[in-house]
């Protein structure tokens, strides 16, 4: 096992579903990423690592299944279909900050459902009287 390995296992924090962050402290990151998609340690096809350079936020998307790039494809990144990444907003300075900018965007909001055309002009009658 890579160094690290075993720590990044037991902390990896999730994103949506199928998109798991892996925070690394020690050991070399890819390795590390590498064995727990390949081992399938984890519940996740897709996972990012961050890594905070200057002012900027790079988001590195690995999988096996060819998801990577579609991910990485979400923040006007590329590269190929399992190894992908791209820079973040430059208001993400930090790597909290990254994570809740990465669900946001990832995750599905519920919106409210649309008022039926009934109901609007129930409403505009009641306004009349």
């Amino acid at each position: 096992n890579p160094l690290g390995f075993e720590w990044s296992k037991s902390n990896v924090t999730e994103i949506t579903p199928t998109l798991g962050f892996v925070d690394t402290v020690v050991g070399n990151n890819n390795l590390i990423v590498h064995q727990l998609l390949e081992e399938r340690a984890v519940k996740y096809p897709v996972l990012v690592t961050l890594l905070r350079r200057g002012n900027m936020v790079f988001a590195s998307f690995r999988s096996r299944n060819g998801e990577a790039l579609k991910t990485a494809e979400q923040f006007q990144g590329g590269g190929h279909a399992n190894a992908a990444g791209a820079i973040l907003p430059k208001s993400i300075r930090n790597i909290p900050d990254a994570v809740d900018y990465l669900r946001l965007i990832l995750r599905p909001q519920t919106s409210q459902p649309l008022n039926s055309l009934e109901s609007l002009f129930a409403e505009i009658e009641l306004e009349k009287k």
